[in-house]
């Protein structure tokens, strides 16, 4: 027989993937907050990008891109964060595959936090309809992004959400 420790650690994410769904021109103050206190948690931090390589960000970094969105799919990752910046934003809106990536975390009642601008991108998915949702985080503090991401899920949102068509 084997002993199974269990934990009561309400914000642990270690080892969890959060997507970091964004085009050049993003807002490096709006990542810098919440990547730390991911990263911090020991959650794993992915960049998906329209392509590979690198994407500069608002003040001419490069950043390295972990995936390019048409290689990867929303159900492998925890929870999405949609940092601003109105080009990458612009960028991404223009891109339907990222619609899909969002719908789809959406329906499959994943964490979701967008900050500034990319609020106009989640208004192209069904998350409009969702923000009242307590895992839909809209220019909130990074804690609470961690807090729902250690529910797993937001089982609540699984009767409403069954019904979208992605």
């Amino acid at each position: 027989f084997y002993k199974v420790e269990v934990r009561d650690n309400n914000d642990n994410i270690a080892t969890s993937e959060s997507a970091y769904v964004m085009a050049a021109g993003f807002s490096l103050k709006d990542i810098y907050k919440i990547k730390k206190t991911l990263e911090g948690k020991h959650a794993v931090v992915k960049i998906i990008a329209p392509h590979g390589g690198t994407i500069t960000c608002d003040t001419g970094m490069d950043n390295k891109v972990d995936a390019a969105i048409s290689t990867t799919e929303s159900v492998l990752f925890d929870a999405i964060y949609i940092p601003g910046g109105q080009k990458s934003v612009d960028a991404l809106k223009g891109e339907k595959k990222y619609v899909k990536f969002i719908n789809e975390a959406l329906k499959h009642c994943k964490a979701i936090a967008a900050d500034n601008e990319a609020e106009d991108l989640l208004n192209k998915t069904f998350v409009s309809d969702f923000k009242d949702d307590k895992a839909i985080l809209i220019n909130q503090d990074s804690q609470k992004f961690v807090d729902a991401i250690a529910q797993h899920r937001n089982w609540d949102r699984m009767e409403r959400a069954s019904d979208l068509p992605v």
